[in-house]
């Protein structure tokens, strides 16, 4: 029962509280099957937050494709404007 416990609680990304929030799980109806969403909405300060989860293996694959060019992205950004900053 422990463990389940832990499965279910999450940590809030705003306020950082650990707790069952509520959840509401869909899909994108332009997507293929194995694409699914949960919102899941904070208790404590009513955040709302999006968690994907990809069943199909080439779909995790293509979302961690994405997801690394994204973080270059960001550190390529992040780089560029420390630079701009300097001078």
């Amino acid at each position: 029962m422990g463990r389940l416990l832990n499965k279910l609680t999450q940590t809030c990304p705003e306020c950082r509280e650990r707790h069952f929030p509520r959840r509401v799980v869909g899909h994108y109806i332009d997507e293929p099957k194995g694409a699914k969403v949960f919102l899941w909405e904070c208790k404590h300060c009513q955040f709302i937050w999006i968690e994907r989860l990809w069943k199909a293996p080439w779909l995790k694959k293509r979302m961690a494709i994405k997801n690394a060019i994204r973080e270059r992205k960001e550190r390529e950004d992040a780089q560029a404007s420390e630079v701009q900053l300097n001078v």
